[in-house]
């Protein structure tokens, strides 16, 4: 469920920075609402855990970074 989530955030905050430019100047705030979305799920459903849900969220970062490293 975090890496879904993770997934998610990472795909609106791409479109998010694809759209800057010209009168636009910042990045949307739509993409917080996932990180929100998934503390409230794993607060209200049993069969999910918090930290690992908000591990398999934070997944991304690393990934992005390593991506990065490599490409340059």
């Amino acid at each position: 469920m975090g890496a879904c989530a993770g997934l998610l955030y990472l795909r609106l905050l791409s479109r998010s920075v694809m759209r800057l430019g010209g009168d636009r100047r910042s990045v949307g705030k739509s993409q917080l609402l996932v990180p929100i979305l998934l503390v409230l799920a794993a607060s209200r459903l049993p069969q999910l855990e918090l930290l690992p849900a908000l591990l398999g969220f934070l997944l991304y970062k690393p990934a992005v970074i390593l991506q990065a490293v490599l490409d340059a």
